[in-house]
């Protein structure tokens, strides 16, 4: 069962347990119902829309006829595998594409909600990986929306334009023979072999902004033995389209006399609204947007590289999924303090306590100070984050129970006596300041430091 409501979203628990659950494309219903139970338990009034065997989308909101909604799909391509984090990252099927921004997504939604915003709402779909039928039904629930955030890995960046998809296949007919008489027949694997080194020499639609359209040969069949002249082969393409399809089919017209053309699936390219001031880029992939124009005006923008989605190794780093682009680390080195030498494992600790400690529980993200400056052959090096602070009771048990500050402020006394340390300050809703102040290292102490 989904966990109860609380004060903060546990964004990693959140995606692991999302991820843990195999919803590989026609089997999405049990972490449907996973879904729309959290939601429910977070106060979300929630719709469950049917699709089809079982499969439904998710529609959650604050209050009725949301304007902006975030969006995402929660099918995955196979092989599922489950969750583990492991060096700052979430590993498993779905934790990229799309789990992990559909936890955020939830996040985001939570933080407006608590702000006083009742306007915003969450369609989660079925079925992206695999025609987009999810996305197809949802027009219904679409009632007053005028915006709406798709959630793909973009690396964090918004979305220009997408490439459109056409599936299709070619197919060849022959007539058989023996193949010691191949006067006799007539060989369809020859014709679409053909037809192949053909299409390698037309011009296929271009975009000023999308680029060429380019296309891959995923799948090629014909014949029925070795030693017979093939009387059929067909093989499937699939164009990723900068026009709609039909410009694609007219340049493929040369290519009728070698084969037949039997349409599988194509999907349009898509030009979404941007924001002034964010980084911005074109994608090659194909996503649900096309489907969903009854939501309002599109944006596509989300954590995670498509480059580790569908992959064995597929992962989300956590950080990025907690913050974004909204974790700001400013860095004030005065000139003289350039090259000064640090030992190892101080000040690497202390930026990782502040993420941990003082920015991981504030969703929403938050800015990390890291001062350095030299004062009377000293060298005084300070971390300040703004994130939730500490009262002067925890702060009395900062050491007790932080292994990266305690380890720090031991090492500091052993490298220069019982008298240095660190320094802690804290103040509730305001932030964390952790300072150390060590010598100068002349050149025979800094080899060994």
């Amino acid at each position: 069962m989904p966990p109860a409501v609380s004060a903060q979203l546990d964004l990693v628990g959140l995606t692991r347990a999302l991820v843990d659950i195999d919803s590989t494309t026609g089997s999405e219903a049990p972490a449907g119902r996973w879904l729309a139970d959290y939601l429910r338990a977070q106060s979300f009034t929630v719709i469950e829309q049917p699709v089809d065997d079982g499969r439904f989308n998710v529609l959650a909101s604050v209050a009725p006829n949301p304007v902006v909604v975030f969006s995402t799909h929660f099918d995955c391509v196979p092989p599922f595998f489950p969750s583990r984090v492991e060096g700052g990252r979430i590993y498993g099927r779905g934790s990229c594409d799309a789990k992990g921004i559909l936890a955020a997504q939830i996040a985001a939604a939570d933080v407006l909600r608590r702000s006083g915003e009742t306007r915003v709402g969450m369609l989660f779909v079925v079925g992206e990986e695999r025609g987009s039928d999810g996305a197809k039904a949802s027009a219904p629930l679409a009632a007053g929306c005028r915006y709406l955030v798709n959630g793909e890995p973009t690396d964090l960046r918004l979305g220009l334009a997408t490439r459109g998809l056409y599936r299709v296949k070619l197919k060849a007919s022959g007539r058989a023979a023996h193949s010691a008489f191949p006067e006799l027949g007539e060989s369809a694997i020859d014709k679409l072999l053909d037809a192949l080194v053909m299409l390698r020499t037309i011009a296929l639609p271009s975009d000023p902004v999308l680029g060429t359209t380019h296309y891959t040969v995923g799948l090629i069949a014909g014949g029925v033995a070795p030693n017979v002249v093939s009387p059929t082969a067909e093989a499937e393409l699939l164009f990723r389209t900068v026009t709609e399809a039909d410009a694609v089919q007219d340049a493929l017209a040369p290519l009728a006399p070698l084969v037949g053309f039997e349409h599988v699936f194509d999907m349009p390219p898509v030009t979404m609204i941007t924001v002034p001031d964010m980084n911005t880029a074109v994608f090659p992939y194909g996503t649900d947007i096309p489907f969903l124009g009854a939501w309002g005006s599109p944006l596509l923008y989300g954590p995670g590289s498509i480059h580790v989605a569908h992959t064995s190794d597929e992962y989300l780093d956590i950080e990025v999924v907690r913050f974004g682009p909204q974790l700001r680390v400013d860095k004030q080195i005065s000139a003289d303090a350039l090259d000064v030498i640090v030992p190892s494992m101080l000040l690497q600790p202390l930026v990782e306590n502040s993420i941990k400690h003082g920015l991981s529980r504030k969703v929403g993200g938050g800015r990390i100070t890291i001062r350095a400056a030299r004062r009377d052959h000293r060298v005084v090096i300070e971390v300040v984050d703004d994130g939730l602070g500490m009262t002067d009771e925890r702060l009395q048990e900062a050491f007790q129970g932080g292994i990266g500050l305690s380890n720090v402020n031991e090492r500091l006394r052993t490298i220069y006596g019982a008298g240095s340390g660190l320094k802690l300050t804290s103040a509730p809703g305001r932030g964390t300041s952790v300072s150390i102040e060590i010598p100068e290292l002349a050149v025979a102490e800094r080899a060994t430091a």
